[in-house]
Order: C-alpha cells, then sequence, then structure tokens
C-alpha cells in the first residue's frame, strides 16, 4: 500500500513537472509569435511613413530618367543609427515599385591602415570613394573598389569587390558623410536628394552595444562612457548636415519611424 501511495505521489509530481514546462514552453512561443507581430506592425507602419520618399524616388526618375548613369540618394546619420538597416529596408521598398536599386555603403572606404590626422574620420579614405563614384557617373557599368569581409567572417579585415550598377536605377549610397558639403568630403553633391536618420544619443549607443562587432569594453556603461566624445564630434561635424537633407527620420527606441519634409 506505501509502495503504491509513493508511486502515486511521483507520478503525480512528474506530471506537475511536465505540466508547468509545457506551460512555460506555450508562454516563451506566444510571447515569440507577439514579438513577431509587434515588429512585422512595425515594419507596416514604417513602410506607410516612407510612402513620400518612394513617391520622390518614382518621380525622380521618371522625370530626370538616368541616361545611363543611376540616381542617388544619400542616407547619413551617426554610427549605429541604422542607416545600413534602412538602406536594405528601403531598397525593399523601392523594388517593390519596379525600382532596380543598388546600395554603396560608405563604410567600404574606411581603411585602418591610412590614418589622417586633419580630418573628422581618420581612416576614411575619402579619395577612393570620390574616384569610385566618378567613375560610376562617367558611366562605367562595373567599379572594383574596396570593401570589408562580412561580420560573420571576423576579425574584421578589407577585401575587394566588383560593384556593379548594369541596369539599376537607383544608388542608396548611405554612410556618415554622404551628406556632407564641406571638402574635403564633398559628398552632397553627389546625390539627387538626401535622407537624416537621427534618434536619441543613448538609444544610439544601446543599439552600437548590441551591434554585432568587436569593442573593447566589457559593459555597456564602459562603451557608453567612452563613445561620448565621438557622440560630441559627430555633432559638431556631422549632424550639422541634416540640414542638407530633404527627410529627417526620426526612430524611436522601438524603431518606430517618424518622417520629416526638411
Amino acid at each position: 500500500m506505501y509502495k503504491r501511495v509513493l508511486f502515486c505521489m511521483i507520478a503525480f509530481s512528474l506530471s506537475e513537472i511536465f505540466s508547468s514546462a509545457a506551460v512555460l514552453t506555450r508562454n516563451a512561443d506566444t510571447d515569440e509569435i507577439l514579438a513577431k507581430t509587434e515588429a512585422e506592425v512595425i515594419k507596416q507602419q514604417n513602410a506607410l511613413e516612407l510612402k513620400p520618399v518612394i513617391e520622390h524616388a518614382k518621380l525622380l526618375i521618371k522625370e530626370k530618367g538616368n541616361g545611363g548613369v543611376p540616381n542617388m540618394i544619400a542616407i547619413a546619420g551617426c554610427s549605429a543609427v541604422g542607416k545600413s538597416f534602412f538602406a536594405n529596408e528601403l531598397a525593399e521598398l523601392l523594388e517593390q515599385e519596379g525600382i532596380k536599386v543598388a546600395i554603396l555603403k560608405g563604410d567600404n572606404f574606411l581603411n585602418p591602415d591610412q590614418y589622417d590626422r586633419e580630418h573628422f574620420h581618420p581612416w576614411l579614405d575619402y579619395k577612393i570613394a570620390h574616384a569610385t563614384i566618378q567613375r560610376i557617373l562617367d558611366g562605367e557599368k562595373s567599379v572594383h573598389m574596396p570593401a570589408w569581409i562580412p561580420e560573420e567572417l571576423r576579425p574584421p579585415s578589407k577585401t575587394e569587390m566588383d560593384f556593379s550598377v548594369q541596369g539599376i536605377d537607383l544608388i542608396l549610397f548611405e554612410g556618415e558623410f554622404t551628406l556632407c558639403d564641406d571638402e574635403p568630403y564633398d559628398f552632397r553633391r553627389y546625390s539627387q536628394f538626401g535622407i537624416f536618420i537621427d534618434a536619441d544619443g543613448d538609444d544610439i549607443l544601446g543599439w552600437d552595444w548590441v551591434r554585432p562587432r568587436g569593442r573593447v569594453e566589457k559593459t555597456k556603461e564602459e562603451m557608453m562612457v567612452n563613445r561620448r566624445p565621438y557622440q560630441e564630434r559627430y555633432r559638431t561635424y556631422v549632424r550639422s548636415s541634416r540640414d542638407t537633407a530633404a527627410y529627417l527620420l526620426l526612430k524611436d527606441r522601438d524603431h518606430r519611424y517618424t518622417l520629416q519634409k526638411n
């Protein structure tokens, strides 16, 4: 009788454990579904917010054509504000409208082997950047240019790539300095219009912390202390270029967009 009671107690306990585990699994699955649903809702809302940009790009291509040379839109903003993600998102929306898009990454022109103390970003090889863009404007359909080894193959190192604009209607030129109009950068002149992305400084630092790239800091707080001097220089040298943008894109902590015409 005692063994039977003990067996029943053990069986009941195991049943409770499995039941609790099933509830936890269901809750985790529900949380994941809700997170995906929220992300999809934000993505749809952002797509609606970007409608004026899409229409502007369509009108630009319709009126200007390209004469065999792609039009260009500049995407600028602070490091870690989400320029690359936004460029991919915008490219997807434009391609849904039948516009062929290529993304030119400003980071590809960063070269740690070069150090020019006279300028804001000592690694930026602006001479190569200008030469690459000029070759495209001169009608070349494929240009050989510097690039980075993909992030998943870190540690970071430089390589080269062929950037093709064959059949391309529009280039999205994304980088911190793409709207700067001062020498020696002077990149703004290449674009038909620009978009400047901005967000709260602490949010940007938080996004920077979770980016999949090497860092020397061991804590988020340490990183925020180290990056604050950069933010001050950014506000002095780069943020002023937002005034040259046709659109200001404001992001909240959840990456929701608010688009303002400048």
